[in-house]
């Protein structure tokens, strides 16, 4: 039986499928350098349906999602802000990196998701 957070539209399924073969290059950095072999400890899957959001990353084990926001994020604050509250609703960890960070520190994103990993498996 599906959790009823699970439920989301066919249109947005289609539109992560999309995604996940063509993910942003801030994406592709993160999930191939960090999260794609559990290099955090934790399984993770890309471009999760969440009811009718999208998310970058999501760790179901802890309930963590991974959101890597760029270009595509620009004056979408009022939107990003409401599905941030909406996940946390859920009992999410919601965790926000810019395509800034990824670039220019992506160690520091490596070790802030390991951070936060190691605090929610406690």
């Amino acid at each position: 039986m599906k959790k009823s957070w699970q439920n989301y539209s066919h249109e947005n399924k289609n539109y992560a499928r999309k995604n996940r073969k063509n993910p942003t290059k801030c994406e592709g950095l993160v999930w191939h350098m960090i999260l794609k072999n559990r290099n955090v400890g934790v399984k993770f899957t890309r471009q999760k349906m969440i009811w009718n959001y999208i998310v970058d990353f999501h760790c179901k084990e802890l309930s963590l999602v991974i959101e890597i926001d760029g270009e595509s994020h620009n004056f979408k604050s009022n939107y990003d802000l409401k599905r941030k509250i909406f996940l946390q609703n859920l009992w999410l960890k919601v965790l926000i990196y810019t395509d800034e960070q990824v670039l220019s520190n992506l160690e520091w994103v490596f070790e802030d998701i390991v951070y936060n990993v190691k605090k929610l498996k406690k």
